[in-house]
């Protein structure tokens, strides 16, 4: 969720707006990752153009002519919320100062009192963290069935899911 209140509740507005019933909040990742693989091929912000960059772009003419005709993806998601008339690194960079917010149970709580319809939280790894999601009438997704690696991949020292499958018969039946 965006650190800034007056976004989250206005992109939980749209969504609702928009027909969707189910909130996913991610609750595994609460900083930016350090992925080395994009630094070393030059996938970092402000995004500067490698040679290598360049070479594999020639592979694919089809991204290249998108590109020239229209220019660099805009998050059209956030646009509304950075400065009028922001160009597409502008609302990204805008985009980097508001996430990611750390997973606070304040958040969840939120969520759900702006939230009418179903709320989901992704990536809690403790049985107790389950229950808790439970009280506050959310369901979870994090059980060796269907747990995901988000936050051991994106920051080294998190647990993997598969370090929390001791605890998989209790969190399954939680929120199910």
């Amino acid at each position: 969720m965006p650190s800034r209140d007056d976004i989250t509740e206005d992109i939980l507005r749209r969504a609702e707006d928009a027909g969707l019933d189910t909130l996913v909040v991610t609750a595994d990742v609460p900083v930016n990752a350090k992925r080395e693989r994009n630094i070393r091929s030059g996938w970092v912000r402000p995004y500067k153009p490698t040679l290598p960059i360049m070479l594999e772009a020639l592979l694919h003419p089809a991204w290249v002519a998108e590109y020239l005709r229209h220019g660099l993806p805009m998050m059209q998601t956030f646009q509304p919320y950075a400065p009028a008339g922001a160009s597409a690194r502008a609302v990204a960079a805008f985009y980097a100062t508001i996430s990611p917010h750390s997973f606070a149970w304040s958040v969840a709580e939120g969520c759900r009192r702006r939230w009418r319809g179903k709320l989901v939280i992704k990536g809690l790894l403790h049985p107790e963290d389950a229950r808790r999601a439970r009280d506050l009438g959310a369901a979870t997704m994090t059980s060796p069935g269907c747990a995901t690696s988000t936050a051991a991949r994106s920051i080294m020292p998190s647990p993997g899911a598969r370090s929390t499958v001791s605890a998989g018969p209790k969190m399954r039946a939680i929120g199910a």
